[in-house]
């Protein structure tokens, strides 16, 4: 007597699928996006590239800022292609939005960079109503030229702190570069030892 041959099991509904071989793409290390710079940080950088030349209009007979126009000063063509330089960074950044971002390398190093170059903004348009801040101070008595003259100085040269910002602000998004650049090499060397 022969036995049937034992029943076969249902088919399954899952079909084997072969492993997908790792793209290029998942082999890429993770880096962190470049941070977005809004419009609010360009209007700020922007006022503070121009924030030094407000103490003009504060003092406009000095001597040491009147050579920067004229050809009396030492090193004035230097002194002019600067401001040159300053005016066409000013037009590049408020015509292309991403002009300021970039990878953050120094995190604690962009806030203060933003912080010095509002506060320095801020002294900066202040120096131009040292006058009226100074009669609101002092009032109409003999000491609101001393106080004018005081505050015009104190927010003319603290108007130099929206530029040590721009500096502080652009180095760290240099050296954030730089750390992406050196990454995406090394990835490639190693990606050839493979």
């Amino acid at each position: 007597m022969a036995f049937p041959p034992p029943p076969r099991p249902p088919a399954s509904a899952t079909v084997f699928q072969a492993p997908r071989p790792a793209s290029a793409a998942r082999l890429q290390p993770r880096r962190p996006p470049r941070r977005r710079a809004s419009w609010a940080l360009r209007l700020v950088y922007c006022l503070a590239l121009i924030a030094p030349f407000f103490s003009l209009a504060v003092f406009p007979g000095s001597d040491h800022l009147a050579a920067l126009y004229t050809s009396e000063g030492e090193l004035s063509l230097y002194r002019i292609i600067a401001l040159l330089l300053v005016a066409a960074r000013f037009v590049f950044v408020l015509v292309r939005p991403r002009a300021l971002q970039g990878y953050v390398a120094l995190p604690l190093f962009r806030p203060l960079s933003i912080a010095a170059m509002v506060v320095g903004s801020i002294l900066a348009v202040a120096s131009l109503f040292a006058k009226p801040i100074a009669l609101w101070l002092f009032g109409t008595s003999h000491d609101a030229g001393i106080g004018v003259a005081a505050l015009g100085m104190v927010f003319a040269h603290g108007s130099y702190l929206a530029a040590l910002g721009v500096v502080v602000f652009e180095l760290t998004r240099a050296i954030g570069e730089l750390k992406a650049a050196f990454a995406r090499v090394a990835d490639r060397l190693r990606s050839r030892d493979r």
